[in-house]
């Protein structure tokens, strides 16, 4: 039996009615015989899908297939998630989570990756992210990720929480805004590709963004008063 180490990343995926992308995911990921986590649930302000608000395709069963964790939080936001993902890996002890959507994946050179991350957060005991080269497959899309890197990788599971919008982390009960280590993570790459899900799924995905975003910048003071002050 293989010994538990607690610092071996769990790679955690939101999901909602999204199980081909999902699927081609962690079929992209398996030989990587890495734990997966995912959290299936309507986000606010997404259109429920067949009166229900977890995912009524083939979630669970591409779930078992590919042997993840699968859990539910719903109806919910997606901070909600986050912060669900990371306590019940606290609990399990884990110490670092991956963040990885249904349409993306990463490709890792563990012999790299590992003891990088290892040496990083060891013994420490504050919490910490790490940011994550992106490559986006269909660049030019409304939503692609923009950004060249963002912190995907989180370590110390137990003092960090999500709050007002799902990319907004903080040190737990506080209103401190977590920081990331500046330098790209060794040994890992993200890649986005939207085309994994269907086009009306999508379409659903675009939608509900469009929507969400006109919160998001609702509470972008709230956000950027905590980044500067707290």
């Amino acid at each position: 039996m293989k010994k538990f180490d607690p610092y071996f990343p769990v790679v955690y995926t939101p999901t909602y009615n999204d199980a081909e992308a999902l699927a081609t995911s962690l079929d992209m990921m398996k030989d990587l015989k890495m734990k997966r986590l995912v959290v299936d649930g309507r986000y606010h302000g997404f259109p429920q899908i067949n009166d229900s608000d977890i995912s009524t395709d083939d979630t669970q069963e591409v779930c078992k297939q590919y042997d993840a964790d699968y859990r539910i939080v719903s109806p919910c936001y997606e901070e909600q998630k986050f912060t669900f993902a990371a306590n019940t890996l606290h609990i399990e002890g884990h110490k670092i989570m991956m963040l990885c959507s249904s349409d993306e994946r990463f490709t890792i050179v563990k012999e790299y990756l590992l003891p990088w991350l290892k040496h990083m957060c060891l013994d420490a005991e504050y919490p910490m992210s790490f940011h994550v080269l992106i490559d986006e497959k269909h660049p030019g899309h409304k939503y692609e990720q923009g950004a060249k890197m963002l912190p995907k990788i989180f370590y110390n599971l137990g003092k960090i929480e999500a709050k007002h919008v799902h990319w907004a982390i903080y040190v737990k009960g506080t209103n401190q805004l977590l920081k990331a280590y500046p330098n790209p993570s060794v040994g890992i790459m993200l890649h986005h590709d939207y085309t994994w899900r269907s086009k009306e799924r999508d379409g659903l995905m675009t939608a509900f963004q469009d929507t969400n975003v006109k919160r998001e910048k609702r509470l972008l003071f709230k956000i950027g008063r905590d980044r500067a002050f707290a």
